[in-house]
């Protein structure tokens, strides 16, 4: 069911896979990746009220302006109509509301909003309600069964939760260009960026899943290095691997260093990067 409200406005979208806000709620829009989340389209749209419901796949930063962040939503479920605040037969948001009964419009001003428990089973039958009116009725799923330890999904969302943490603050400090090659190959208007995070110390080696064992890299370099197609000293010199391929030496060609962000604190820490050295590089 549906665990937060976003103001979506149609009009002014490109798409509605990819949603543009401001980040002051950035923690809850994080927090809800993996979630549905209900769209709902400000007073100031022509057809204005909760209109769809969708998964909510990603979080990324607006590097053009960091204020803003881009939200990437998958299984776009759109009703048969908008419901306005008006038509609700009941409070939605519950939190609108004053004690006489009257709508505080100014709660609805962030863009996106947590929904109570007691507002998300709403939300939930608001959305099966318009949707099987025109054949896409959303079963409800099934519980997982586990005997032990955590559930698979929670697993699951732990680890995407914690990758696009991650994520964010390694274009925070480095930025959206491959830290080795220099190349950005980003489409900055819908906050995509082809860069991956590349762990410095693999996970699997024991590396931590911190800022200061990861730097963004393009795919192509970033497959070289977990196979040790080179290394990097201490301070950022690029080792090339005697076994490297004639094609990775004509891209890293004149590259003496990887680039660190400016902030001292957030460089790599010598310890992996000497780990990569001594068990993982070719030498």
């Amino acid at each position: 069911m549906p665990v937060a409200v976003l103001n979506v406005r149609p009009t002014r979208q490109r798409s509605l896979n990819r949603v543009r806000m401001d980040n002051r709620n950035r923690e809850l829009a994080l927090n809800s990746i993996g979630e549905r989340v209900l769209l709902y389209a400000p007073r100031d749209e022509p057809r204005h009220g909760y209109f769809a419901t969708a998964m909510l796949a990603d979080v990324a930063p607006d590097m053009t302006q960091r204020r803003f962040m881009f939200l990437i939503l998958d299984d776009v479920v759109h009703f048969t109509r908008c419901v306005s605040l008006e038509a609700l037969a009941a409070p939605l948001e519950s939190r609108a509301y004053r004690e006489n009964g009257s709508l505080d419009f100014s709660y609805f001003s962030p863009n996106i909003r947590a929904l109570l428990p007691e507002d998300q089973r709403a939300a939930a039958a608001l959305a099966s309600q318009n949707c099987a009116m025109d054949g896409f009725d959303m079963p409800t799923a099934p519980p997982l069964r586990h005997l032990d330890g955590p559930a698979p999904l929670r697993r699951a969302k732990d680890t995407i939760l914690r990758n696009v943490r991650l994520r964010w603050s390694v274009l925070q400090a480095y930025g959206t260009a491959c830290a080795v090659c220099g190349d950005d190959n980003s489409i900055h208007a819908i906050g995509a960026h082809e860069v991956e995070v590349c762990h410095l110390r693999a996970l699997a080696h024991g590396g931590p899943d911190e800022l200061t064992n990861a730097m963004p890299m393009c795919r192509t370099h970033h497959w070289f290095y977990d196979r040790g197609g080179f290394t990097l000293a201490d301070a950022g010199g690029i080792i090339l691997s005697s076994l490297a391929p004639a094609s990775l030496r004509r891209q890293l060609h004149g590259r003496q260093a990887a680039r660190f962000p400016n902030a001292v604190q957030a460089w790599p820490r010598a310890e992996h990067l000497r780990f990569h050295r001594e068990h993982v590089f070719l030498g």
